[in-house]
């Protein structure tokens, strides 16, 4: 890199059809110098991920409002790009989803975090997942 250039941001896709009012998921993220981009449906975030690649998707899970993160983590390990199935994955679920969810988990690749999350925890989170996964 030369000097004078930045260093890209990690970019971090978040699928959540929760209400946008006061989203301490999101300003933590950027606050700690992630690029976010919040998408509503699973199919809008293949279709935006195909076009920019995230660093780690983060999905608030939320059956009831149309993202179920055991249907995504499908979705994501049957997609055509083999990237996809390697990109980290971050969940947000309630700790009733969380218990059933954090059987998928997968060190350093698939991490369910109960929600609320605390935002240090979240940032120390996504920052390991991109910096195991920088290299792929």
């Amino acid at each position: 890199m030369n000097q004078g250039q930045t260093t890209p941001r990690a970019l971090i896709l978040k699928l959540d059809n929760s209400p946008r009012r006061l989203d301490r998921v999101h300003d933590a993220l950027v606050a700690a110098g992630f690029q976010v981009v919040r998408v509503c449906a699973p199919a809008e975030a293949i279709r935006v991920a195909r076009r920019c690649r995230p660093n780690v998707f983060l999905v608030n899970d939320h059956p009831a409002a149309g993202v179920d993160a055991e249907r995504w983590i499908e979705r994501q390990h049957s997609d055509p790009v083999a990237q996809f199935a390697i990109t980290p994955l971050v969940i947000l679920a309630g700790p009733r989803r969380a218990k059933r969810l954090t059987l998928q988990a997968i060190p350093d690749r698939v991490i369910v975090i109960p929600r609320p999350p605390a935002p240090q925890h979240l940032v120390t989170t996504v920052q390991r997942l991109v910096d195991v996964w920088a290299g792929e």
